[in-house]
């Protein structure tokens, strides 16, 4: 989902969160315990220390917008490595995750709005929302169960560019999750996409390679992931 805030409505929710904050005395805390800094998560999608040679690094920071718990932090530090993997398929080795920082609160680029895996969905009912900055970057909220085609579709909005939704797309993580596999890996281009003819309808012509000019399109499975670090702070 890709939505853009007016100013006021940002204004207004900021001054609400404050005051909540301020009022509140046990708000703020993360629930974690200490001393789990520097923690480097292991487990699926770690990659195989693949070369990744002139692949596009990507060092997001990651925080939780409710209290977590040690596990809790080390179980997402799991998603993401889940999400490193996909986004290496995605983009046919031509991006991957480097460096992540998750933190147990505090700013973000990506925050997970809870903890609960088998939540596949937002508080307010999304499977992801993302806001692009007009300066560069995003900012990208997803349930702890995000499903890898959603948060490639998340992606598809804050790397790529792609204004608008296209969810009838059968062949494409920007098609609606009841189009595709939770585990789907691809956008599509002009010979798959299934809803040609409306704008940025073909993903890696119209979006992805406008973005990053450099890449190409060839449909071949990548080869290693590069490794992959979750800094738990």
């Amino acid at each position: 989902m890709h939505t853009r805030i007016p100013f006021g409505v940002v204004i207004t929710v900021f001054l609400t969160i404050s005051l909540a904050f301020f009022a509140c005395p046990g708000c703020g805390g993360n629930g974690k315990s200490s001393g789990s800094g520097g923690i480097a998560s292991t487990g699926t999608g770690t990659g195989n220390g693949g070369n990744p040679g002139n692949a596009v690094p990507r060092d997001y920071t990651w925080a939780v917008e409710v209290s977590a718990s040690q596990s809790d932090l080390e179980a997402l530090s799991e998603r993401i490595q889940g999400f490193a993997s996909g986004i290496w398929n995605a983009t046919e080795g031509q991006m991957y995750f480097r460096n992540q920082t998750l933190k147990g609160s505090g700013n973000a680029e990506i925050y997970f709005t809870h903890v609960d895996l088998n939540d596949k969905y937002n508080p307010n009912g999304t499977g992801g929302m993302t806001q692009p900055h007009r300066a560069g970057g995003f900012t990208m909220w997803i349930p702890a169960g995000c499903t890898l085609a959603n948060f490639l579709h998340e992606i598809g909005h804050g790397e790529f560019g792609k204004d608008g939704e296209e969810y009838y797309c059968t062949t494409c993580v920007m098609g609606g999750g009841d189009m595709r596999p939770d585990d789907w890996q691809k956008y599509c281009d002009k010979t798959t996409c299934t809803v040609g003819g409306t704008a940025q309808a073909y993903c890696w012509e119209d979006c992805i390679l406008k973005k990053f000019p450099a890449w190409t399109h060839t449909n071949n499975a990548p080869g290693g992931q590069p490794a992959c670090t979750v800094d738990i702070q």
